[in-house]
């Protein structure tokens, strides 16, 4: 499964828009539209923070695993 369809799937499982995905990552909606759609690739860096905003391991965005949608970490009470 190319990355934009994972980055798609794992953006609207975690009930996501696409406008929320790149406040988070700072950069325009245009630009996560384009991941999804295959006209453009995240860089490394932006991969890492799409990990970690999506909760999808590396190789999983990379096609070197298949795509699991993991369960969301709690979140830590203080």
């Amino acid at each position: 499964m190319p990355i934009g369809n994972i980055l798609a799937r794992s953006r609207l499982g975690r009930d996501m828009q696409q406008k929320d995905l790149a406040a988070a990552l700072g950069v325009a909606r245009s630009t996560v539209s384009a991941w999804e759609k295959g006209h453009r690739t995240p860089d490394a860096d932006q991969v890492r923070e799409l990990c970690r905003l999506l909760h999808v391991s590396a190789d999983v965005l990379l096609e070197r695993a298949p795509f699991e949608l993991l369960a969301m970490p709690a979140k830590e009470t203080q």
